[in-house]
């Protein structure tokens, strides 16, 4: 595993480079990397017994290889851009970060390397049915009854 693990880190990191100059540290991009293999092999570990943390955390991975993509080009294009960038506070990890909409706009306007629109399309879903796991409680027991029962909590 750890063999497999480390030819598809040096892949995706190739990929991603090569497409631009990196203007950032190589440990701060490589973290992003790892940290987005590390969500993927969770997503696949709980992909039987639990679906939804399964889901949540291939998610992540998506969110974590298109940023390490922007951060390939600049480390101001992971920032969100309802907030000014800060260097300080993008090393420090004080900062709101693109959401996948904003990080596939910025992939194709500034990177010039946006996803298809199937990519895109998929990707989406995946946020959807993220959304729906988290906030929407889609196992178990049904909205209407845990509405019903929960109402005077809100």
């Amino acid at each position: 595993m750890q063999l497999r693990h480390n030819y598809v880190n040096k892949a995706l990191c190739i990929g991603i480079v090569s497409m631009s100059k990196s203007k950032i540290p190589q440990e701060m991009f490589q973290h992003v990397v790892n940290n987005a293999l590390d969500f993927l092999g969770q997503s696949i570990a709980e992909l039987q017994q639990k679906p939804k943390y399964s889901v949540i955390h291939f998610h992540a991975a998506i969110e974590l290889v298109l940023k390490a993509r922007l951060m390939s080009e600049h480390w101001s294009l992971v920032v969100s851009p309802k907030k000014q960038a800060d260097w300080q506070e993008f090393t420090q990890g004080k900062f709101v970060s693109v959401t996948l909409e904003e990080a596939a706009t910025r992939l194709e306007k500034v990177a010039q390397s946006g996803l298809g629109d199937k990519q895109l399309k998929l990707f989406r879903a995946v946020t959807k049915h993220r959304n729906q796991m988290v906030h929407l409680l889609r196992h178990g027991r049904n909205r209407a009854s845990w509405n019903s029962k929960n109402s005077s909590h809100c």
